[in-house]
This record gives structure tokens, sequence and C-alpha cells, in this order.
């Protein structure tokens, strides 16, 4: 990845999203708030080709961070109908979960990542984080791949 650091606040919430070897993107609100308002920010570096977006889904009464990961796991292996073995889980902190996969979408290959959290006890909070990768040459795409995998290892979601 490129060796910079991400970091944004959400101070109404109190927590900071930090996800080093990200480049810093700018954030907005998402353009979808206004119907959704679980859709919080989005922001895209032109220049990589990343996106990022906040969500903090509505959680059932009394989840915390754990229980929204695993949730939102589930949702996301349905959802894309993801084969566990090409998919990385892991917790990196008590608070900070990381899912990161390949995505197929037509003739592209998306490279994934959510990072999740929960907070209050009636939020969960979902980082998606995504680019098109290259695929000029298998060597390339495994190099990226790895690359991308290694850039989530110490990701954090900190509450404050």
């Amino acid at each position: 990845m490129s060796g910079a650091s991400f970091s944004f606040d959400v101070r109404e919430d109190r927590f900071r999203v930090t996800v080093p070897d990200l480049p810093q993107i700018s954030m907005n609100v998402h353009p979808l708030a206004g119907s959704r308002p679980d859709m919080r920010f989005m922001g895209t570096d032109q220049k990589s080709g990343t996106t990022v977006s906040i969500l903090t889904p509505t959680a059932d009464k009394g989840m915390g961070p754990e229980q929204c990961a695993t949730a939102s796991y589930r949702s996301l292996m349905k959802r894309y109908g993801l084969n566990e073995k090409y998919v990385v889980a892991r917790k990196n902190n008590p608070s900070t979960f990381v899912v990161v996969f390949p995505y197929r979408e037509g003739p592209l290959i998306q490279l994934q990542a959510y990072v999740l959290s929960g907070y209050g006890g009636d939020h969960c909070i979902d980082v998606h984080i995504s680019r098109i990768a290259s695929t000029r040459s298998e060597e390339e795409f495994k190099s990226q791949l790895v690359s991308w995998y290694q850039g989530f290892t110490k990701a954090s979601i900190e509450h404050y």
C-alpha cells in the first residue's frame, strides 16, 4: 500500500477510524445520507482509486463490537456469495475487526476491506474500503493482494 495513513474522526459518535498504509482521503457527507441516515461519510482518492465509506447501521440492543463484526461478517459472506477460503478475517484489537477479500465484478477485480466495530450498544460501525486491482499480470495482482491484506493488519476503530 502507500506508506501514508488515513485517519477520520466521527466526532458526534466519538470514534476515530485509522488505517495505516492508506492515503489520507477527504471525507464528505455520504451522498445517500439524506435517505439513509446510517450512510454517514464517503471519500475517494483519485490517485489510487480508493473509496472509503463510513456507515453506522442500527444494531440489536446491547450489541458490542464483536457482535457487530460477527453480524456484518455473515452479511458480507451472503451478500457477495464469498467462499471462506478467499476471505481474511481478523481481530486487530478488542474493538476492531477486519474482513478483507477480492471480489470479481465482471472483468474487474475489486480489493475489498471492511473495518468493523460497534458503539453505544445500539449501532455498529462499518467502514468499507475498496479499489480496483490491476490485473495486467498474475504476479502483479498477487503482489497487490498481499499488500492490500497486510495494509489492514493495524487498522483500528478507537472510541473516545
